[in-house]
Order: structure tokens, then sequence, then C-alpha cells
């Protein structure tokens, strides 16, 4: 359901030697691609998981992709309000930031369009909120996920391209 859909592939790693098809890609070989890439207009990754919202009320977990900085510019969702994931965001020691799904500003935050600046503690982060997504735009998979975050490296990306995780 994105803007050009004859245009988007889905991009995975292979390994014939082990009878491995298809398989979910390595950081280090995302950003070799990226790099040498010489085909594809733009190239994005991500990684779902839960994150926990703390600071209103009960714990609540959230569904959560941390995407890189092309993602919602490939898939078509150009925030009603804010920005997306950008390059800067994707800085270990900067901001944390967080762009949110619609159906989550309206039902945690009733819709607030002053939400933006706000901040939201995600896994004991504070996160601030830079974005929020059109009404009725879901991930790949037709899943809706609560938040996007941006896909900040941790040290053990660069030590090993056997690690197995992202989607691109």
């Amino acid at each position: 359901p994105y803007p050009e859909a004859g245009r988007i592939v889905t991009v995975q790693e292979t390994n014939p030697d082990r009878g491995w098809d298809s398989f979910s890609i390595a950081p280090l070989n995302f950003w070799d691609w990226q790099e040498m890439n010489r085909s594809l207009d733009l190239l994005a990754a991500y990684r779902r998981m839960t994150v926990t919202r703390t600071g209103g009320g009960q714990a609540e977990t959230l569904r959560a992709y941390r995407v890189s900085a092309d993602f919602l510019e490939i898939l078509g969702g150009n925030p009603v309000l804010g920005r997306g994931i950008a390059e800067g965001d994707l800085n270990p020691a900067g901001e944390a930031v967080a762009v949110l799904s619609h159906g989550f500003w309206q039902r945690v935050l009733g819709g607030d369009p002053g939400t933006l600046g706000e901040t939201l503690v995600l896994d004991d982060v504070p996160h601030t909120v830079v974005g929020i997504l059109p009404e009725g735009w879901e991930v790949p998979g037709g899943s809706q996920r609560d938040v996007l975050l941006p896909l900040t490296p941790s040290p053990s990306w660069y030590e090993n391209r056997g690690s197995h995780f992202l989607h691109a």
C-alpha cells in the first residue's frame, strides 16, 4: 500500500553453501551495500522490537520499529506533523527522538499538536517527539507500530558480520 509500490524491493542476504535462500541482514553488510549501491535510489533498514513506556502512570509495552533515515521516504510515510527520522538521529551520542503513529498519538496523547517537542520515556531513556505519522499508514508486514525510533548502532554491530537481524 505504498506509493510507487512496483519500484520497492525487499533486500535480503543469501548463503547457498548452507542452503539458505534468504535471511535477515548483518548491519556491516547493510552499510557496505549503502556505500557501494549503484542500482537503488534509496536503501533503508529496519528492526522490529518492543519498548517500555514509563512516566505516564502504569508502564506500557509499545510496538516499535528502529529505522534508518530513508525508511519513511521510501514507504511514503511522510509525517503529518513534524519530521521523520533524519541521518543525524542515527548517532548514538545524539538526542534520542521518536516518531509516533497516528493511532498512538490519538489514543494516548489525545491528538494534541503540542505533543511535538514533548518527552516520552522509552526503556528508561527520554525521547523527544519529532513527528506524527499519517492516519492509517502502516509499516511493512501490515502490523501497526506505536513508535518509530532511529536505528542507532551499538558497538557490537561493528564486530560481527554473522549477526543477522535487520530487514531492508
